[in-house]
Order: structure tokens, then sequence, then C-alpha cells
């Protein structure tokens, strides 16, 4: 049986929907945490890689989004 691709698309828009809000969230709490901790500090560098990675996530999202 065969999806219809407008019915994929609508789909994919949702699930692109569903997954930036969660996504800017937790980069809002990754960078607040962040500024409590000392640069020189494992947590600070650990969060500093995640909000690299979830900024990348989110504009790869947000580009899904516009197509």
């Amino acid at each position: 049986m065969r999806n219809n691709p407008r019915e994929v698309s609508c789909l994919a828009h949702d699930a692109v929907e569903k997954a930036r809000a969660p996504l800017a969230s937790l980069l809002s709490k990754s960078e607040k945490a962040q500024t409590k901790l000392s640069r020189d500090s494992w947590q600070w560098k650990m969060l500093d890689a995640n909000i690299y990675t979830l900024r990348l996530v989110l504009s790869l999202v947000e580009e899904q989004a516009i197509k």
C-alpha cells in the first residue's frame, strides 16, 4: 500500500513542528545552566558541545520546516 506524497509531507511537517519546541526548550535551559558554571569545568565544556549541537539540529529542523 502506497502513501500519498502529500500525506507523507504533512506528516513530516507535523513531526518537524513537534520537534522544534522541545529542542528550543532544551537549548534555552542548557544556555541558562551554562551561565552558572565556570568555563574551566567539565560540565561547562559538555554543555558547550551540547549547545553547539542543539543549535545545529535546530537549524536543520527549521530548514526542513521551510521545505
